[in-house]
Parts: C-alpha cells; structure tokens; sequence
C-alpha cells in the first residue's frame, strides 16, 4: 500500500505541470513545420459603437428622410409603453401615429467599417397591426446603396420590446460606406393599421 506524507500530492501536481510545459516546448518546433493545424486562443474585438448610434447627441451625425422631419425622439415624447434601450432618446421612423397617408423615413450617415468582416448590430422595438400576409411595410438595410438586411412590420413580427437584429457585411472591412436604415409604410385610407419601428444602440462587432 502506498503511502503519501503531507505535500506530496502538491510536489506531484508541480512535477506533472513542468513535463507538460517541456513537452509544448519541444512540440513546437515540429507543430510549425509539420503542416499540422496550430489552434490559437479566439480573440474577440470589443464593439465599436456607430458616431451618435445612441442618438443622445440628437441629429448630430445622422441625415434624415425627408430631411425636415423630426426622426429623434426624448422619452418622454414616446408612445405610453416605449422606453429607449439605453439612455434617453430613440429614432422613431414609420407612421408616427400617421396612418392618414404613406411614409418613407429614413436615417443615414457615411461611416468607415472595421476590418475582419464587420457586423452591424442595432435593437429595434416594432409593432404594428397589419397582419404579416397582407403587409407591405419593410425595415430596410442599404450599405451604398445596396440592401443589406430586410424585415417585414407585420403583427405576427411585431416585438412589443428591444429585439436585436444583426446584418453581415463580410468583405466590406476597412471600407467607407452610407449606411441607410429605412422604413417604407404602404396606408390606404386612415383606418389602415399602424406601423412603428424604434432604433436604438447601433455597434460594429467583428468576427
């Protein structure tokens, strides 16, 4: 029977720790030329927030469709219920409480991409009453003009809170484009169901 005196069990550990470590280190030189794959820990990049992608800084920043129209909105000028995600201002596009008529809303601003396959990441709050097999109503994406991301504003999507929605722009790092964010409402008469949508906290992430 073996026998085991008081820190033999940690001299044992520390023992097993320095033949792993010598191991490594004679494995190396093979690992690098032998053609076999070498796994390196996973680095994330922190997120790189959009210039004003909070929209505490008001208009600052972003362009606006139509260009007179008030697209920032405090809290307290929310619909009762909506709430920013963060801070205390959102960008509202859509009916606007307007169904009287069509909208097309939008927000923009040019921006130069990170690298290694940049993702853009935002939280959208959306509600609407128009059933989604008679919708009309879309969340657009462009990136110079190209539609990048795409949503219907229907009732059975509606998110009633903060939802976050990412768009790929892979192949597009370092590169310097408008993003266009858009919301088109098709309303035939007055009584035709509204559609809201509430933009807030715009990132870049990368993989």
């Amino acid at each position: 029977m073996l026998k085991f005196h008081r820190g033999s069990g940690t001299r044992i550990m520390a023992g097993i720790l320095i033949v792993c470590a010598l191991l490594l280190i004679h494995a190396s030189p093979y690992a690098a030329h032998s053609g076999h794959t070498v796994f390196l820990p996973w680095v994330s990049t922190p997120p790189i927030p959009l210039p004003n992608g909070d929209f505490e800084s008001q208009p600052v920043i972003w362009s606006f469709l139509p260009e007179d129209a008030p697209l920032i909105f405090a809290q307290n000028e929310l619909p009762e219920g909506t709430v920013p995600r963060s801070g205390t201002r959102v960008a509202w596009l859509g009916d606007q409480g307007d169904q009287s008529q069509s909208h097309r809303t939008e927000i923009s601003q040019t921006v130069t991409l990170p690298g290694n396959d940049p993702v853009l990441r935002f939280w959208v709050w959306m509600q609407s009453g128009e059933p989604c097999d008679m919708t009309r109503d879309p969340l657009r994406v462009y990136s110079n003009g190209e539609l990048e991301f795409s949503l219907d504003i229907c009732k059975e999507k509606s998110t009633n809170s903060w939802a976050e929605q990412i768009v790929e722009l892979s192949g597009m790092q370092d590169d310097t484009v408008t993003l266009r964010i858009q919301v088109e409402t098709v309303n035939s008469n007055p009584y035709s169901p509204a559609s809201e949508v509430f933009l807030d906290d715009f990132i870049f992430a990368t993989h």
